[in-house]
């Protein structure tokens, strides 16, 4: 019996503890406490292993146990203006406040070496730090997409069997790979070895000796039926004999195998009229032999048994291993090691304590990784092991996710226990779904048939202690809303029939939900009330293809949609365009070009490209040879924004039809070829070449998923599967009646044979794949594979519905499509075992209408409602506000602004005609230099002002700046070396290697003790004062413009500022030929943070200005703000962060809390000389100018 989970009581510190964690329970905030209790018992956080399944899901937990962490520690320290009663609970436990603080310090100061990671990443780590014990290879190359081996290989099956086309086997590589998608290392039944070759040669022998006779005897059979589908029909034996004819001379066309069977025994025996004796002969039995050699469950376990042994030697050869072989590898080793090798020991001794999340995810390879380390009885009294999970949740077979490893772990546990209170929905929500669910009794909700009494999934109604806005609809007070589709004279529809209505039927009930809070009638009750908007709403389907109607119907009807990564970015139509960009980029000419026209970058036809002149041919090939010359000398990314403001992209794409789609795309490719350019230093050609074979491979790795088009304010589209984790306001699940048992397309050799393969679960509960077995073999393990399918959609079905925190509409009606599982869960006439054997009775539509209407309804948060056909959409009154939005983004990050309309680096790169003296020309912070540059000076630079320049060296200090804590350096080193390996910065060959790099991180070490510890210009502090939580690092700020010309702000500059600085560099503004009279504009701080109650900004500035601090002073420091106009840069950022205070800080007065802007030229920091430092406070008058020129085209003439 599970007991429920109090947090603010001692926990258990060894010994194996299952928490089953339903929807919206606080699994993750019950984690993050769970690793409090640990760290004020003494443990160290490197003592700590916390894995999860998802990239994103261990970025949210480490963010939320270290917040957690803090928060903690702020409590013991009285720092917290609301006391969280669950932490002061837990502190209590550990009476000892100042052991508490101690170790709630060190544990934040070390809480980089805190081990939160996915399940790959601990076995790659694990394998990694142990080589030895383990037996591992780590110059291994890890590869993420094996589809290329994979097809390699079916392709070599078929070619070899085949024999250059001619023979019987008839595969098709489509089906393979299907089939080993299906296959995933499970037993499957055992082969029968055929030895092909004897078995053609003796039927061959019999068919010469005896096969005119008996073809004859077979014709002439009275007894044999005789119809046009029957292989007997008399008219289809001069085939027969012909091919027959053929595959005895060696031809073994696969028309050759009809004629085989036709002369088989089991094929005469089963084709004979009633009461009639077949005709019998060595030839008929000879027949039969050779037709098994070609039956599909011979081919495919041959087919498997071969792919599996070539796969792995063919790995071998290659020298790479993918995710899933760290897997396998690390629980190979320690199967190799026993329970207490030395592998096992090292692993135990690194981590007292695991706690694994979304443990229904694993499979049993990973549960006996994690019992044979942390499970062992006899180490029992030493670790702590949790499993946290909800099979209910369990919805990722198709991963490799298995839910009996749950339920075999759950069997395993010392001790269960239960979240039981829901903070994700509103009371009515939770009490609507727990009504829903509970229909069939606990045991039966999910239609799951347990081998044994303490095996099962269970549903247990749960509290709602959600501190959540009720939301208010006029005339819909019920959380769930279900809706029946009532066909014209009661016909029931199609299938496809009604899956095509949904899409109008969902938008017509949007239509009416945001015309309602346009009117004030649907809306979150709070102290001032908030609209209900588009993207409070999420609509969840099964497949891609049903997102895509959605939002194309949402579209037209001028409702702002999204679909959540639907697709790889890399088979997109930009993807594409882009190819033939930089084809045309690397070698100008037509050929290259034409492909480009055509493209969705220029959207020509081909007439249009006929009647291009030559001169505009000329211009065009002119340009690209000036882009083939401009990436030389900058890289790919300013390349091709070049082209695109050439070209106006941005406002061009947005005029289409899916712009923001197209625009989206065209923008997640370009950070993806602009980091991989950045890592790996490619040039144009191997940046080619990346993208070549992303768009040619079959796997897509999360990262290449398409992003969202739009921003929030949209309706979000998404599979259920990849909803499940996240909460929306109000959703929709227009297909749930659709997800029938009676054909599941689970079994997946090719649709044709989709009823033969499939994967179940034996009374021992291992996974076996069963291929074409006998007709009752293949009934009875049926059943047992339907019941796993039922279960799994019952499950699916509870994800969806508990998405929701205060509305839920579901959809159904008068359609031809039986055994759903809303009707397993509304009527108890339907048992379990009924849909899995194919006995259950069928209801019609006025059945399961009544079903719905009388029973699923039959609660007050529940209301069911008839929909009719919609002659006409109703209009859509709704319009978003134009609310600015300043946001810390969560996409990749430049080291330099990135622009959609304009941007700084848009505005100065204006002034590329500008001509400067001889001593006006260092380096810029991106390593460029500005013509007429003086020779290199006679000195030798040393320390850190020998440290590489560029852009690329340029980044990473940047990085390096952004993720070290300025008030601790014990994870500097760790993090300068990744950064300078990252940038292939650790190398020289011009002295000893590992003294070299031992120097260059002694150099960026020495520079950030500088930096950090200088007090700033005007102010008492430094920023080794600054801890990391009132920081933000990478701030990105995009606000949209009405009017940047900057004549006009010029006349801004000069009014506010007299003479002397920066009066005079305001007429700098006059060389620079830029305006944008409405768009959107970007850019990146690279570092803002608070400090007293003011808020101040840094620009880290990388230039060269020379091999001595003086060259960091007055006015040479001065000179280069004027030359790469960072003076207007840093007017622009004080604009931007003037703009984000005013929406996030309560009270916002820029007088009281704006510090500065600081710009740190980091190279000629020198403590006490205050070198190296620019420093300025834009008045707040000019400012509040800027802000009504810029954003509002405002202008007065001053």
């Amino acid at each position: 019996m599970m007991q429920p989970l109090d947090l603010t009581q001692p926990i258990k510190d060894s010994g194996i503890t299952l928490i089953e964690a339903s929807a919206g329970t606080g699994k993750t905030y019950s984690i993050a406490n769970i690793f409090l209790h640990f760290i004020l018992k003494g443990r160290d956080v490197s003592e700590i292993l916390v894995v999860t399944f998802t990239e994103d899901a261990t970025k949210e937990l480490r963010d939320r146990v270290r917040k957690n962490l803090s928060k903690a520690l702020l409590q013991i320290r009285g720092d917290v203006t609301e006391e969280d009663p669950t932490l002061k609970a837990i502190i209590e436990i550990y009476p000892h406040q100042d052991e508490n603080r101690r170790r709630l310090e060190l544990a934040l100061v070390n809480f980089d070496q805190a081990v939160i990671s996915t399940i790959h990443g601990f076995c790659q780590r694990m394998l990694k730090e142990n080589a030895f014990e383990s037996h591992s290879t780590f110059d291994m190359e890890l590869v993420t997409d094996d589809s290329k081996l994979i097809d390699e290989l079916v392709e070599d099956f078929i070619r070899i069997e085949s024999y250059d086309h001619q023979s019987a086997f008839n595969y098709d590589a489509e089906q393979l790979k299907s089939l080993i998608k299906l296959y995933k290392g499970q037993a499957i039944e055992e082969a029968e070895e055929f030895d092909l070759e004897a078995r053609k040669q003796k039927f061959i022998e019999l068919y010469k000796a005896h096969g005119h006779d008996q073809i004859e005897v077979l014709q002439n059979n009275k007894g044999m039926s005789r119809t046009q589908k029957n292989p007997y029909l008399l008219s289809k034996f001069p085939d027969y004999i012909e091919h027959l004819k053929l595959y005895c001379k060696g031809d073994e066309r696969p028309t050759a195998l009809k004629a085989i069977v036709a002369l088989s025994q089991s094929s005469i025996n089963s084709n004979m009229k009633s009461k009639k004796v077949p005709p019998t002969h060595e030839l008929f039995e000879a027949a039969d032999q050779l037709a098994e050699c070609y039956s599909d469950k011979f081919i495919k376990q041959r087919f498997l048994k071969s792919f599996r042994e070539k796969y792995e030697a063919k790995k071998e050869k290659l020298n790479v291993m993918t995710f899933d072989d760290l897997i396998i590898k690390l629980h190979e080793a320690l199967v190799r090691d026993q329970a207490n090798g030395p592998l096992h020991s090292l692993i135990r001794d690194n981590f007292k304590v695991a706690l694994v999340d979304e443990f229904q995810d694993t499979d049993p390879i990973q549960y006996q990784i994690f019992k044979s380390l942390f499970g062992d009885k006899s180490h029992a009294t030493e670790h702590a092991f949790y499993m946290i999970g909800d099979p209910k949740q369990s919805i990722y077979r198709f991963r490799g996710a298995d839910i009996f490893a749950y339920l075999q772990a759950k069997n395993d546990a010392d001790e269960q226990f239960t979240l039981q209170d829901n903070y994700r929905s509103e009371a009515a929500m939770v009490d609507a779904v727990n009504h829903f669910f509970s229909q069939r009794g606990a045991d039966e909700a999910f239609a799951f048939a347990p081998a044994h009494e303490s095996e099962g999934i269970t549903f247990e109604p749960v509290g709602a202690k959600a501190d959540k806005n009720t939301l208010k609809i006029t005339g819909q007070p019920e959380s769930l809303q279900l809706r029946w589709y009532r066909a014209d004279e009661d016909k029931d529809l199609s299938k496809t029939d009604l899956q095509n209505l949904m899409p109008s039927l969902v938008t017509e009930e949007i239509i009416s939900l945001l015309n309602k809070s346009q009117q004030g009638s649907a809306y979150f009750e709070s102290e001032e009330k908030q609209a209900l908007k588009p993207g409070d709403i999420c609509i969840l389907v099964n497949k891609n293809n049903q997102a895509t109607a959605m939002k194309q119907s949402l579209n037209e009807n001028g409702i702002p949609a999204v679909v959540a990564k639907s697709g790889n970015v890399f088979k997109s139509a930009e993807a594409n365009a882009l190819e033939r960009f930089l084809n045309a980029v690397i070698d100008p000419k037509d050929s290259s070009l034409i492909p480009l026209l055509l493209s969705e970058l220029f959207t020509l036809t081909a007439e249009e490209i006929k009647e291009l002149g030559d001169q505009e041919r000329f211009e065009l090939l002119t340009e690209f040879v000036d882009y083939h010359r401009e990436w030389e000398k900058r890289g790919f990314l300013r390349t091709l924004q070049k082209f695109i403001d050439r070209h106006q992209l941005y406002t061009r794409t947005l005029e289409q039809d899916q712009g923001e789609r197209s625009l989206s795309n065209l923008y997640q490719l370009r950070e993806i070829l602009h980091e991989e350019e950045q890592s790996k230093g490619l040039g144009p050609s191997g940046l080619l070449r990346f993208l070549q074979e992303k768009t040619q491979a079959d796997k897509v790795d999360d990262q290449y998923l398409q992003r969202l088009e739009t921003d929030d304010n949209a309706v979000k589209i998404m599979t259920i599967h990849k909803s499940k984790g996240l909460e929306f306001p109000v959703v929709f699940c227009p297909y749930m009646w659709s997800e029938s048992f009676e054909e599941s397309s689970y079994g997946s050799f090719g649709e044709s044979n989709k009823k033969n393969d499939f994967e179940y679960h034996d009374d021992s509960r291992l996974a076996s794949l069963s291929i074409d077995p006998d007709e009752e073999f293949r009934q009875e393990k049926r059943y047992l594979w339907r019941r796993e399918i039922l279960s799994e959609k019952l499950r699916l079905l509870y994800v969806a519905l508990t998405r929701s925190a205060h509305r839920c509409y579901l959809y159904w009606g008068d359609v031809n499509v039986s055994n759903t599982p809303f009707e397993y869960l509304a009527n108890p006439e339907v048992t379990g075992a009924d849909i899995a054997d194919g006995t259950s009775t069928k209801l019609d539509s006025s059945q399961r209408r009544s079903i719905w209407q009388d029973q699923v309804a039959n609660t007050s948060h529940t209301k069911f409602c008839e929909l009719g056909n919609i002659d006409q959409m109703s209009p859509c009154f709704y319009r978003p506000k134009n609310d600015l939005e300043l946001r810390k983004p969560k996409e990749l990050k430049f080291e330099f602004p990135i622009w959609v309309d304009g941007s700084y680096s848009g505005l100065i790169r204006s002034h590329d005609k500008v001509q400067f003296t001889p001593d006006q020309a260092p380096l810029d912070d991106e390593g460029e230099k500005i013509p007429n540059a003086e020779p290199e000076e006679e000195i030798i630079p040393e320390g850190f002002f020998a440290f590489p320049r560029g852009a690329v060296p340029g980044t990473c200090i940047h990085e390096i700046f952004e993720h070290i804590d300025f008030q601790d350096e014990r994870g500097w080193e760790e993090i300068i070396a990744d950064r300078l390996k990252h940038y292939q910065l650790h190398e020289t060959e011009l002295a000893n290697q590992e003294e070299f790099f031992a120097k260059r991180i002694a150099d960026c070490k020495d520079m950030l003790r500088k930096v950090l510890s200088t007090t700033l210009v005007h102010n008492d502090f430094a920023l080794d004062s600054i801890p990391r939580h009132q920081r933000l690092d990478e701030l990105e700020f995009h606000y949209p413009v009405k009017d940047i010309q900057l004549k006009k702000l010029q006349k801004l500059f000069l009014a506010h500022y007299s003479d002397g600085f920066p009066h005079d560099y305001s007429l700098d503004l006059e060389k620079l030929n830029y305006r944008m009279e409405e768009g959107y504009f970007n850019g990146s701080i690279d570092l803002s943070f608070q400090k007293d109650g003011k808020f101040y900004i840094v620009d880290w500035k990388s230039n060269y200005l020379g091999p001595r601090y003086e060259d960091y002073h007055g006015e040479a420091l001065q000179r280069a703000v004027r030359e790469h106009f960072y003076f207007l840069q840093y007017h622009i950022y004080t604009l931007a962060f003037h703009l984000y205070l005013e929406k996030y800080l309560a009270g916002y007065d820029y007088d009281q809390h704006f510090g500065a802007c600081i710009y740190l030229f980091v190279r000629g920091v020198e403590p006490g000389a205050q070198s190296g430092m620019h420093y300025d406070r834009v008045p707040k008058a000019l400012v509040e100018d800027m802000k009504k020129l810029i954003l509002e085209g405002e202008f007065k003439d001053v």
